[in-house]
């Protein structure tokens, strides 16, 4: 399994610069565990980012949430 937090733009920006080195917010951060155990890791979204993804491609934030959470999952691998 994985946790996924689902926030805004800051905690992103903070998150990425402090762990990446990035000062901007992005859309989806993967943080895999590396433990072998089942835990894939933890990742988090930016509500905003999916939100103005959301209404450039034409669908639901609902949708562009999952499809970040799939993508992080697969970072997670």
């Amino acid at each position: 399994g994985f946790g996924c937090l689902i926030t805004h733009d800051k905690r992103l920006q903070t998150l990425n610069r402090d762990f990446l080195g990035h000062d901007y917010p992005t859309d989806v951060l993967s943080f895999p565990s590396g433990d072998g155990n089942g835990n894939l890791g933890e990742m988090a979204i930016s509500v905003e980012r999916a939100a103005e993804q959301a209404a450039q491609f034409g669908h639901a934030v609902e949708t562009e949430i999952e499809i970040l959470m799939l993508h992080g999952a697969l970072h997670l691998q």
